[in-house]
């Protein structure tokens, strides 16, 4: 189960990223020649990966370094001209840590990022996310962070969802 909720993580990031990128491809921008090298994208990752949640952020790095391995090489074998690459940031699992790490991948151009690892990270880093063009990909659970329209992409179901699923499943077990 956890492993196919992995699978399905990874290629969401992975859809996305694809989306992000149509068109993209190492052209020189002058004459629209192929120039044969393969770019590298970065995403970015705020994870917890120190303080309370340390232990779930470094299970995060290591799903996130397989998934892009795993990415890299179908991206070959598809014939795709770009490859992906992550910048892991630490937040501490402390919201004032997790903005100013977005904002530094902002100023380093990243704007697709997965994470932050906690509700109270994302709460402090969506605004900013959102007022700067910045796709996060998240566990949040809070239900005051589904917010439509904004620029957090949740990989599981708010707290309120999961509770009723539970609720289900434990009536059901009779």
């Amino acid at each position: 189960m956890i492993r196919s909720l992995l699978r399905m993580s990874l290629l969401a990031m992975f859809s996305l990223v694809v989306l992000m990128l149509s068109g993209c491809g190492p052209f020189d921008s002058g004459s629209g020649n192929y120039t044969g090298e393969e770019p590298t994208v970065k995403i970015g990752a705020l994870l917890p990966l120190t303080g309370s949640m340390a232990s779930t952020g470094r299970g995060m790095r290591t799903a996130i370094n397989v998934g892009i391995e795993d990415i890299n090489r179908h991206l070959k074998v598809e014939g795709y001209d770009f490859r992906l690459s992550v910048e892991f940031a630490d937040t501490g699992t402390d919201p004032d840590t997790a903005l100013a790490m977005l904002q530094r991948f902002k100023n380093e151009g990243i704007t697709l990022v997965i994470g932050p690892g906690s509700s109270a990270e994302a709460a402090a880093v969506l605004d900013y996310a959102d007022n700067n063009g910045i796709m996060l990909i998240s566990s949040s659970t809070a239900p005051s962070l589904a917010i439509a329209g904004d620029n957090m992409l949740r990989l599981v179901p708010s707290d309120t969802y999961q509770a009723q699923g539970l609720a289900m499943l434990m009536h059901d077990t009779d």
